[in-house]
């Protein structure tokens, strides 16, 4: 499995975005994930940022949890969006995003664990016909990348 933030900013510093979308209510780091390496929707980029368990685990390395927040029809097919969210977030908990109508799906996922365990959770959503976007809560972290138009992101 692979986590690929895309976008059209070839800088060296990526900041967790809005991107204006009301199901979502903080900014956040924008993944596909992919369960066959390639990834799609090049409509939000044509670069392509690897986001690793080092560079989660970096964000927070306690736990997180994987909320199912909604599916939607996309250009081309549905996909499954989900929210990423690190435990002891202020106005985060399990109680405020319960009342948001999300499913918490995978239970408390620590963090050097956490690609394996979200694979096989996400395993049950990926179809042909559907793929995932996860919004990753950074707690306002951004990223520091090479600039290219590929490679792996860090902390900054």
């Amino acid at each position: 499995m692979r986590l690929i933030h895309r976008t059209n900013y070839y800088g060296k510093f990526v900041e967790p975005r809005s991107r204006g979308d009301d199901s979502v209510p903080f900014e956040a780091l924008w993944v596909q994930a992919t369960d066959d390496g390639d990834s799609c929707c090049y409509g939000f980029g044509r670069r392509e940022i690897e986001v690793t368990g080092s560079l989660i685990w970096s964000f927070h390395s306690g736990y997180w949890n994987l909320w199912f927040v909604e599916k939607e029809q996309g250009y081309a097919d549905e996909f499954y969006k989900f929210a990423l969210v690190p435990e002891g977030i202020p106005g985060y908990g399990k109680a405020k995003l319960y009342q948001r109508g999300w499913r918490n799906v995978s239970g408390p996922m620590l963090a050097r664990n956490l690609m394996g365990m979200l694979e096989d959770v996400l395993d049950s959503y990926w179809d042909e016909d559907t793929h995932c976007h996860i919004a990753i809560h950074t707690n306002g972290q951004g990223i520091s990348t090479s600039g290219g138009p590929h490679g792996e992101a860090q902390l900054y």
